[in-house]
């Protein structure tokens, strides 16, 4: 009876595991979808938000994830993107990710910032040391 029990937590533990990793496996799947969607909709920004958002769609669908939102932000595009993973019987999740593109940024001194959300930190000599992104989950 020892045996069995033993044997049980083996397998919840085993399959508590493998819900995580799918778990993890959907979100990196989605973050790469909106990212790529997100690059996809930047480089059609001049033609329009529904050219942009269609050739966004079309990527994100590429990448096994469904697009849930896009819009344009001036030059940017912002792209949302999910899957939805069952991980468990009975147990469904989705996986939802917000990615933004555009061109890069220069500030007044020539400094060039990869998104509204990044900032380049020099030393005193003007010598790069660094970039800080955002990157929060989201």
């Amino acid at each position: 009876m020892c045996l069995l029990a033993v044997g049980l937590v083996f397998v919840v533990v085993g399959l508590f595991g493998a819900a995580v990793g799918a778990a993890r496996v959907a979100r990196q799947q989605a973050r790469v979808a909106a990212d790529f969607g997100a690059l996809a909709g930047a480089g059609r920004t001049l033609a329009g938000e529904q050219v942009a958002c269609a050739s966004a769609d079309e990527v994100v669908r590429a990448n096994g994830a469904r697009l849930t939102g896009c819009r344009l932000d001036g030059p940017d595009a912002v792209v949302t993107a999910e899957v939805t993973v069952t991980p468990a019987p009975g147990l469904t999740r989705v996986a939802t990710v917000t990615s933004r593109a555009g061109p890069a940024r220069a500030d007044a001194d020539g400094v060039v910032a990869m998104g509204p959300d990044a900032q380049a930190r020099r030393t005193a000599g003007g010598r790069w040391l660094r970039w800080v992104a955002d990157l929060s989950p989201s």
